[in-house]
């Protein structure tokens, strides 16, 4: 038994004042979470109350006629319950001594086709086995004081095991996405233990077919952040992949990805584990640097999930190559894109918000960044930070490169475990954030605009995308210290500081004949761009009768240059090259799929000279 708190004895002599005043026929349970939590010795103040012989609406209507409830009770509202709509399920809720309490009537279910049952009232037994699990399936009677226990819930909760109050192919094939709720609770309760009959349901192919016909991919998505923040993840998520349940889950399909799907071998020397074993690993480790580093625990569920799909792209189809040189291994180049492409398209169909996701996609493109940053000098580091700030969130994701190096951090710990060099680490680490808290790290963008730039060189159109090219000058310049940025602020720069950055900048331009690629003259432009690329070809393509030696390789990442810098650019992957023949997939702003371009060495090398690669 457990003790109440001043408040759960005030709510529940409220209740029975309000029967007694309106003579009701009606009995008040307390029902799910609360009687577990409070079993377990945790706080909870989620208080649902299951009544027999009447509706949750006709009951608040009760409260709100009731003539001494100034003081007591606040405004009511209905009770979204996941879509179930009958008549004899009405659920509401009101705000008592300060606290929303739900009320819903005691019910039984009786499923079809759909996940959303046939609902009548019931009684606490019918009630409780048509729950997720025994544990929940628990009732506090607040008539007699007592715990009403017709599952063994209580048992499990001893014995720390999730177990459904029915048999599980039942359970899940009433209602598949109790699937989800079981592994949530286990992600929860890490030191709990999942039924076998549970885990053996959930590989039941007609389990899993049931879940794709009967679940929606938005009702998934609360469960998945759910399961994501809690305690320890990473064991729901080995069931998960080793059930195959994430198959239908995320809606994946077979013909798209590797015959082994996440239980893919990665043969290569960098990867102890399988994908599976890999990915698991992954999430454990950097839920515990998050956990150690206290970091806020919404934060900490959306890199869970960022570590979820960060490798996902490795099973898709094509981006396996053969290692040109290490006979029986494997390489995944690009695999990065894959991985923020599948992870962008599920998370958006199970309701995830666009500000999470974009947190998503910048940890997986860049989570490979942070390995070789041991090389970074002032402006290795700056332009890592430039790319993985989210544009109009700076102020409020000011510390996303620190995730991202977490995640490496985590990465690195489940490739060569044995290998895991802790000291280099930290010392990448404490390299970004020293450079992070000088002036010239704190100031991101650059003390030159693009109307300062245009009154320097007033011959030069915008369009030649000169101003983008010097502001990225401007930018390095600012982190080698060659310009003074002590308390600078972005809002209100200094003249004297403005006039030392053009000075240093027109140094560049000068060294380098910088002007003389940027011309009002489309000729005179054109000419200068065929003399580079006539440079290039002399390094890259060589011309003749046979198959050109060119620098494209399949899974390479590139982005189109074609447009000048000053347009946002594309970024796209070399999905084939055959001989002369080279297909870019191109990921678009504001298309949905991929878009194709094909190209000749020979025929198309001015455009593909001004596609370049990418790290």
């Amino acid at each position: 038994m457990f003790n109440l708190t001043e408040i759960d004895k005030k709510i529940f002599n409220f209740l029975l004042d309000v029967k007694k005043y309106f003579n009701l026929n009606v009995e008040f349970r307390v029902s799910g979470g609360w009687i577990r939590d409070k079993l377990l010795g945790l706080p909870n103040d989620d208080i649902d109350i299951a009544l027999s012989n009447m509706t949750g609406t006709d009951f608040v209507n009760y409260i709100k006629k009731y003539p001494n409830k100034n003081g007591i009770i606040g405004k009511d509202y209905q009770v979204a319950l996941n879509a179930e709509k009958s008549k004899h399920l009405e659920t509401a809720g009101i705000d008592i001594f300060g606290l929303k309490i739900e009320f819903v009537n005691l019910r039984s279910e009786t499923y079809g086709d759909s996940r959303i049952p046939t609902v009548e009232m019931g009684t606490p037994e019918t009630d409780a086995f048509r729950r997720d699990l025994t544990v929940n399936a628990l009732f506090y009677n607040i008539e007699i004081g007592e715990i009403e226990d017709y599952v063994g819930g209580i048992s499990d909760l001893k014995n720390k095991i999730l177990r459904t109050p029915m048999d599980p192919l039942k359970t899940f094939n009433d209602d598949p996405l109790r699937m989800l709720r079981v592994l949530r609770f286990q992600s929860k309760f890490n030191d709990f233990i999942i039924d076998p009959k549970i885990i053996e349901a959930m590989r039941n192919p007609e389990i899993r077919e049931a879940y794709k016909k009967k679940v929606s991919t938005e009702r998934s998505g609360p469960e998945i952040i759910k399961m994501m923040s809690g305690k320890d993840p990473s064991k729901s998520l080995e069931i998960l992949f080793d059930t195959d349940l994430y198959l239908s889950v995320f809606q994946i399909n077979k013909e798209d990805i590797h015959e082994d799907g996440i239980k893919l071998d990665q043969k290569t020397k960098y990867h102890k584990y399988n994908l599976m074993t890999h990915t698991v690993e992954v999430i454990k480790n950097l839920n515990n640097i998050m956990l150690s580093n206290n970091e806020d625990p919404k934060m900490r569920g959306v890199m869970n999930i960022a570590a979820l799909f960060h490798d996902f792209g490795k099973m898709k189809k094509g981006v396996q190559q053969p290692h040109p040189k290490n006979e029986g291994q494997m390489r995944y180049i690009g695999h990065e894109i894959e991985s923020a492409k599948m992870a962008d398209n599920i998370l958006k169909s199970i309701g995830i918000g666009e500000e999470d996701r974009n947190i998503v996609n910048k940890v997986i493109l860049y989570h490979m960044a942070p390995h070789s940053s041991s090389d970074w000098g002032n402006k290795g580091i700056g332009n890592f930070l430039n790319k993985t700030s989210i544009p109009g969130k700076e102020d409020k994701y000011p510390n996303l490169w620190k995730y991202i190096f977490y995640h490496a951090q985590a990465d690195n710990m489940a490739s060569q475990p044995d290998n895991y060099d802790d000291i280099k680490q930290q010392q990448m680490f404490n390299r970004v954030n020293d450079f992070i808290n000088k002036p010239s790290g704190k100031f991101r963008g650059s003390v030159l605009d693009g109307n300062d730039l245009m009154q320097m060189f007033p011959n030069i159109l915008p369009k030649t995308g000169f101003i983008r090219d010097f502001m990225d000058i401007v930018k390095n310049l600012q982190y080698d210290g060659k310009i003074d940025m002590t308390g600078v602020d972005e809002k209100n720069i200094p003249i004297q500081i403005k006039e030392q950055a053009k000075k240093e900048l027109l140094k560049i331009v000068e060294q380098n004949d910088l002007l003389e690629k940027y011309t009002m003259e489309k000729k005179t432009m054109f000419q200068n761009w065929y003399k580079k690329i006539k440079l290039s070809q002399k390094e890259d393509i060589v011309f003749g009768p046979s198959k050109q030696n060119h620098k494209y390789q399949t899974g390479e990442r590139v982005r189109d240059r074609r447009k000048g810098l000053a347009i946002p650019q594309e970024y796209g992957i070399i999905e084939k090259v055959d001989g002369d023949n080279i297909t870019i997939k191109w990921y678009r702003k504001g298309k949905k799929d991929p878009i194709r371009e094909k190209f000749n060495a020979l025929e198309d090398s001015i455009a593909l000279n001004l596609i370049v690669a990418e790290i």
